[in-house]
């Protein structure tokens, strides 16, 4: 926790854990903070310039799997310089 990577695509967040997905939208190229996770299926994403939070979700299990916006994604797919520890 507390890297910072950078978004390789546009990525909706969820405002809170087990909400909607109404949170920010974390823009491709932008420096973002990873603030923590719940060790089961949510990542806390802050972004760096902006100072705003959003969640994320994991598909259980996985720990490199994403939901976004309904669809099955690769994390490295999405973020550039992240660390994968497990």
């Amino acid at each position: 926790m507390g890297n910072t990577v950078t978004a390789l695509r546009d990525i909706a967040t969820y405002s809170e854990k087990d909400g909607n997905e109404d949170g920010i939208v974390l823009q491709a190229g932008s420096r973002i903070i990873v603030i923590g996770t719940d060790n089961k299926e949510w990542v806390k994403l802050q972004d760096a310039d902006s100072g705003e939070f959003g969640w994320v979700k994991i598909i259980e299990g996985t720990y490199t799997q994403m939901e976004i916006q309904g669809k099955e994604v690769e994390a490295t797919e999405v973020f550039e310089g992240l660390i994968l520890a497990g």
